[in-house]
């Protein structure tokens, strides 16, 4: 059937031009230029589907493009590709390269220059009727992308609390320190008590106008669906307002910044997806999706790598989309139904009973 909408996804591009290079640990090549190629592949492919909007989550170029003087150059090639039809999510690389009076400038779509501001770096539109997205900006209280010098003290404050190795001055910001604490790291970030005033009053304004949301930010907040180190610093009350029952409109909650991808989906039914990074995909390889919304469910065409992917609700065990157990699943109390399909079109359709007769179900298909 013809969908309500459809949109485009892409994770991490991190591009600049430069050579490969690796992460900071050396344990994986970054191929800076494929991942703009990538981009490219994905652009094309959205325009060929006709996306209504396309979203990039985050770290839009590499933080060694401004060491290399190349981050104004970098960025326009970026934005020559993608067009005025992307919404960019602010992550911790963009803020490398740029302070926050420049994001406005590059990042912000024009539509949304004059409701948005240097301190305010976040917005909601409609891509079509009954259906809101939120860009939330995970970097308004932290060290390296703070609005105010206050809020960047007080956040360095608070990594030196909960983070014995970053006080002590050590690169080593992981040893010794609880797993609940690995957030606390310079390059993660929060959202302050103005953006989450906002964000609340947004998803009763939404819920009032019969709108289904998706949400998009750098970090995650959901450890099933990534990493721990790379956790918003206060994932928790985020969640907790997203979980309230007046907000069981809200069907996804989409974010970059964990490389390696993950999915999972909550006790409340929000899908929680973060895409894999063109920056760390093989040789040939590519990692991009285009959602195509219908009136009870979204699917995702999906290109490439798929992430990890914890299935069904919070307590199922994560695995890896080309090795379900299917007698297993199939069994599960978690209502969800998984399809292998042909070895060159695997598809996985998780099916969770819906809170909200309108809320969404999600079917991934590559």
């Amino acid at each position: 059937s013809t969908p309500s909408f459809s949109f485009g996804i892409i994770g991490d591009p991190q591009y600049c031009d430069a050579d490969d290079g690796s992460n900071y640990a050396k344990t994986v090549i970054r191929r800076y230029r494929q991942s703009f190629d990538i981009l490219k592949e994905a652009v094309s492919v959205f325009e060929s589907h006709g996306t209504h909007c396309n979203v990039v989550l985050g770290d839009t170029i590499d933080g060694k493009a401004k060491s290399l003087g190349k981050h104004y150059e970098c960025i326009q090639d970026i934005k020559s590709v993608t067009g005025d039809n992307c919404h960019y999510v602010l992550g911790n690389h963009d803020y490398y390269n740029f302070n926050r009076s420049e994001l406005k400038e590059l990042l912000i779509p024009a539509s949304h220059q004059d409701i948005c501001s240097a301190d305010q770096l976040y917005y909601s539109f409609t891509p079509t009727l009954g259906h809101r997205f939120i860009i939330l900006d995970g970097y308004d209280h932290s060290i390296i992308g703070a609005s105010t010098e206050q809020i960047a003290l007080a956040s360095d404050h608070l990594v030196r609390e909960k983070n014995h190795n970053y006080r002590a001055g050590s690169n080593d910001w992981f040893v010794g320190i609880p797993l609940e604490h690995y957030r606390y790291v310079p390059y993660n970030g929060g959202l302050g008590d103005d953006q989450l005033a906002w964000l609340e009053r947004t998803l009763d304004e939404s819920r009032e106008a019969q709108e289904l949301c998706y949400i998009f930010c750098h970090q995650p907040i959901h450890a099933k669906a990534s990493r721990e180190a790379n956790l918003l610093w206060n994932a928790e009350a985020v969640l907790n307002l997203l979980h309230r029952e007046s907000n069981c409109h809200v069907v996804a909650f989409f974010s970059g910044h964990d490389h390696d991808g993950g999915y999972t989906c909550d006790t409340m039914g929000i899908h929680h997806l973060v895409p894999p990074a063109p920056l760390e995909c093989d040789v040939g390889e590519v990692a991009y999706g285009v959602f195509d919304v219908h009136g009870d469910h979204m699917h995702l065409h999906w290109s490439g790598k798929l992430p990890p992917l914890c299935v069904g609700r919070e307590g199922s065990e994560v695995v890896n989309e080309l090795d379900v157990d299917m007698e297993r699943l199939q069994s599960t109390e978690n209502q969800v139904s998984v399809h292998r399909g042909s070895d060159t079109a695997p598809f996985l359709a998780v099916s969770t009973p819906c809170i909200w007769p309108a809320k969404l179900k999600f079917r991934i298909q590559k």
